[in-house]
């Protein structure tokens, strides 16, 4: 919102739980129901906290005592808790999660799956709930001194055109930067279609110096104009993402 007195802008900000509706569950393992088998956190700062639910319901004639197995890169900033467990035969209940932000964890796009069985089932039938968030720098916590000493890149070029080729060559896309800042560039997350492949980069850069981005680039399923993006996220407050073209044209019919 913004007016014309002092401050001019103010975020105002809405929070809440949505409870489910419980008419929309359906059957995911044996006779448990649930309503959706994610929790999609969406995009969350290094800084911040978010609490998801999902419900569920035990709509067999027995106990249930569900049984969670976290897969091994599940990361130790997400807590996964039932509300009920046991859970008697008929009741209903939720499954928390709460997510951290992890200024040591993974940044960018993070998705992984748990999976579940009711321990009292003999066939062991086994469900999933997806966990993926999307997480980023929280700048707005940094000292001034912080930010005076901020890292800074700079590429030499932002677009690898390598003109006509055929679509039976593999290309190689070199892009160059360095370090104009004075406190150490970190390469957070690389985002790219699934046939540009990484082929190495430099994460780490200290100040005054140059890193690489290399990839390999396979034209088997293109034809003409060929254009696509990459998106580099980094620790610079001034320049967090940056977004890499590589164009070109293939000559085969």
């Amino acid at each position: 919102m913004k007016t014309n007195g002092k401050p001019s802008e103010t975020i105002l900000r809405i929070r809440g739980l949505v409870i489910p509706d419980p008419t929309s569950l359906r059957k995911r393992i044996g006779l448990l129901e649930i309503n959706r088998a994610e929790f999609n956190f969406g995009n969350i700062l290094d800084t911040e906290v978010k609490r998801d639910s999902i419900l569920i319901r035990n709509s067999s004639d027995k106990e249930m005592e569900l049984i969670f197995e976290s897969p091994e890169e599940a990361a130790d900033n997400f807590k996964l808790e039932p509300g009920m467990n046991p859970l008697p035969s008929g009741e209903t209940c939720f499954i928390y999660g709460e997510l951290h932000g992890d200024p040591e964890g993974e940044y960018g796009f993070v998705r992984y799956r748990y999976t579940f069985y009711d321990k009292h089932n003999p066939e062991k039938q086994r469900g999933g709930i997806q966990v993926s968030y999307n997480q980023s720098e929280d700048f707005s916590a940094w000292t001034n001194e912080q930010k005076a000493k901020a890292p800074n890149i700079r590429f030499s070029q932002t677009t690898c055109d390598f003109g006509e080729k055929s679509r039976k060559e593999l290309i190689e896309c070199v892009f160059e930067f360095t370090n104009t800042g004075l406190s150490d560039l970190i390469i957070r997350d690389v985002r790219k279609a699934s046939f540009i492949k990484f082929v190495r980069m430099d994460e780490c850069v200290k100040p005054g110096e140059k890193g690489e981005l290399v990839f390999d680039v396979s034209l088997t399923r293109s034809q003409g104009e060929f254009i696509r993006y990459i998106t580099v996220t980094t620790n610079c407050p001034g320049r967090k993402k940056n977004k890499l073209t590589i164009r070109g044209k293939i000559v085969d019919r």
